[in-house]
């Protein structure tokens, strides 16, 4: 296995695709956090269904969009570990923001950044992979990638259910 010519081991390929499927976990997950929690905060926030449907849906892909297609150029030349960390942080502070949301703008504006932060993780990903595997394995790592990402399904829906009730619904926008 080689990453830009330098050989790297199968158990640090292997690590590395953890970390990376971690982190993928982690961003599909926290995309099921709020449709746990919608109606709870429509009410408090008295926001009509318009409103989260705007927020929820359409700002959060139109953003996650366009900011996936300049983060994989930049992904294409630059150091994509750290591109992948600034999205982690991005999205991670943007989650928590959601938590202190008082009005629409504010509740919006947190799940853009959600959007742009998360848009970091498919092409870094993407792009490491092929340095981490060879052609004749690079189909499984894939696969074992894409898998995380029901893992965040299931696991985000359950967390986010568990830590709502348990916390109430600012407290999980913390939490997690």
């Amino acid at each position: 296995m080689s990453a830009n010519g330098k050989t790297v081991s199968s158990a640090y390929a292997c690590w590395t695709l953890f970390l990376l499927a971690l982190a993928n976990v982690l961003n599909v997950g926290d995309r099921m956090l709020l449709g746990v929690v919608t109606e709870p905060v429509r009410h408090e926030l008295a926001l009509s269904d318009t409103q989260m449907s705007l927020a929820n849906g359409f700002l959060f892909v139109l953003f996650n969009l366009v900011a996936g297609v300049f983060i994989a150029r930049l992904a294409d030349r630059g150091n994509r570990v750290r591109i992948l960390a600034v999205g982690i942080a991005a999205w991670s502070i943007s989650t928590a923001a959601t938590g202190l949301a008082q009005d629409f703008p504010v509740r919006a504006l947190a799940r853009v950044g959600v959007g742009i932060g998360e848009a970091t993780a498919f092409p870094a990903v993407m792009s490491l992979i092929p340095d981490l595997f060879r052609p004749q394995v690079r189909g499984t790592a894939v696969a074992v990638f894409q898998s995380s990402s029901f893992i965040g399904i299931v696991g985000g829906t359950v967390l986010a259910g568990v830590l709502a009730a348990s916390l109430g619904w600012r407290m999980m926008f913390f939490a997690c």
